[in-house]
């Protein structure tokens, strides 16, 4: 299952495209073979919620959650990172991948939305 339920009610119809985001961290944990993803969007909403504006936001930022990890493959690593993922379904769930630094294959039963919030990226223009 892929929960997307947060974007839809931050961008409505516009659906942000997942290239060229900024990837912040990637958490494994073994325990619960899952990962954390989180990244800054590329995309700004054309109509943020009124908070966002308040508070002059220019960028949303978003934590995946990857569980029921089957397989994992991380090559590469950089201190920024400018990412295009993307999120296919396959027979076991879905596989995010990225062809850049960091390389990224990983298959998860189930990926879930658990964070979608915004922020000043000083690096931006206003959203």
């Amino acid at each position: 299952m892929l929960n997307t339920t947060g974007i839809r009610e931050i961008y409505g119809a516009q659906r942000p495209s997942l290239s060229g985001a900024d990837l912040h961290e990637i958490r494994l944990d073994r325990h619960a073979t899952s990962a954390l993803i989180r990244c800054d969007l590329a995309d700004y909403p054309a109509n943020p919620p009124r908070k966002y504006s308040q508070r002059g936001c220019n960028t949303v930022q978003i934590v995946l959650a990857l569980s029921e990890i089957s397989s994992l493959s991380i090559t590469g690593w950089a201190s920024t990172m400018s990412v295009d993922l993307a999120i296919e379904p396959g027979p076991d769930g879905f596989t995010l991948t990225c062809r850049a630094v960091p390389q990224l294959d990983i298959t998860a039963r189930w990926i879930t939305l658990t964070k979608i919030s915004a922020h000043r990226n000083a690096l931006r223009g206003t959203g």
